[in-house]
């Protein structure tokens, strides 16, 4: 009798048991690793399914990133930061996600190159150096949904900024890819005007001392670089016995050192004449 008691304990205790488990798979089912919406290597920049390509293919439209990883990028419903690549200010939608590096301006351009030989490239650093602004010669979008900044147009429109230093009809080429009538590039009193500069210029012959101002072909460096004087037709002060009698930095003494290095950069194109 005792070992029927037994028994059927055994039986009722083994019952119950496999009853709680098949209620804990129910309430609890095994989990898959979960897939990527968007396929294998969508997160890294340079696979072949890179969001990078995806986003460029779609006209640099990220908005649509928004309905899954929130308004700010921080995870959304995908619980997926987009912050943990894109730290700077705004995350993805600062600006050298898409353009530039250490500043919006590039390299890199928007197909990546960094060489200043490209069109996107070109000398857009050189003029950032000298305190340019991207506002100098592009609408400058106040964010990266502004009107005209993903319009659908390849590269980026020049824009010159006609109420400082460009007043006077500048104009860019883009079948040679050269500046004219260019304040930067001797468009101003004294300067010569017809230059033209080349955009993609690698070698530095464009920005010479002679080439916006003076006369590049003269031997001396002093006068190369010496404006069009009043003999000349300019109001630079006249050269005496065919010389020039000082050397450019002893009345530009803050731009300039002896030897025609600039001193104070920033004042060497700020649309006046520093002494």
């Amino acid at each position: 009798m005792k070992k029927q008691i037994s028994l059927f304990a055994v039986i009722v205790f083994a019952s119950l048991f496999l009853n709680a488990c098949s209620k804990l798979q129910q309430e609890n089912p095994p989990t898959q690793p979960t897939a990527s919406i968007h396929g294998e290597g969508f997160a890294n920049p340079v696979s072949s399914n890179s969001h990078v390509k995806y986003i460029q293919g779609h006209n640099w439209d990220i908005q649509a990133c928004k309905a899954c990883h929130g308004a700010n990028y921080a995870g959304g419903t995908s619980q997926k930061s987009c912050l943990t690549c894109h730290s700077k200010r705004n995350g993805p939608e600062n600006c050298t996600t898409c353009h530039g590096g250490v500043n919006p301006a590039p390299p890199t351009d928007l197909a990546g190159n960094i060489n200043r030989s490209a069109h996107g490239v070109g000398a857009h650093q050189v003029h950032i150096s000298y305190g340019y602004s991207c506002s100098t010669c592009h609408i400058s979008p106040s964010k990266v949904t502004s009107p005209g900044h993903l319009d659908g147009v390849k590269g980026a429109e020049i824009h010159f900024d006609t109420t400082g230093y460009f007043a006077t009809n500048p104009s860019y080429n883009f079948s040679d890819n050269k500046c004219s009538n260019i304040y930067c590039h001797g468009n101003f009193q004294n300067g010569n005007q017809s230059n033209k500069v080349l955009w993609t210029d690698t070698t530095g012959n464009g920005a010479l001392c002679g080439t916006c101002h003076g006369d590049i072909t003269r031997s001396d460096k002093e006068d190369r670089a010496r404006p069009k004087t009043v003999e000349e037709g300019g109001t630079h002060p006249n050269r005496v016995d065919g010389k020039t009698v000082l050397q450019c930095y002893q009345c530009h003494v803050h731009v300039v050192d002896a030897n025609l290095n600039f001193v104070n950069k920033s004042l060497h194109l700020n649309g006046k004449v520093d002494f």
